[in-house]
């Protein structure tokens, strides 16, 4: 993740939206969440547990991180869903679809490549 692409996500955050990130690597999370922590200091909370990272902000947004491969966006609910760089090219159809399944009940769902 690049800073550009971590300000668009804070801002989008901020105004209420849930974001999903999905990384290409478990080990490229912590890089991403110093960039939105260093960017934004709207923040309330940031979590990391059980592998699983995310950023709560007092708006109602929320970015939650997972990697590529696991299993750990099943039943995650979102707006958006952002597959960062590297990840576009692991991504299968059946994948996609599953991403696709985590933003179908946002109004404005969408699922975003970098």
């Amino acid at each position: 993740m690049n800073k550009y692409a971590a300000r668009g996500l804070a801002e989008s955050a901020e105004s209420g939206r849930k974001i999903l990130v999905i990384t290409e690597r478990a080990a490229t999370i912590p890089y991403a969440l110093n960039l939105l922590c260093d960017y934004d200091r709207n923040i309330k909370a940031v979590t990391s547990t059980n592998g699983m990272q995310s950023i709560s902000y007092h708006s109602g947004g929320r970015i939650e991180f997972r990697s590529y491969g696991s299993s750990g966006h099943r039943g995650v609910s979102a707006d958006t869903v952002f597959l960062d760089a590297g990840v576009d090219r692991l991504v299968s159809a059946l994948d996609l679809q599953s991403l696709r399944s985590c933003v179908a009940a946002s109004p404005t769902g969408e699922v975003i490549r970098a």
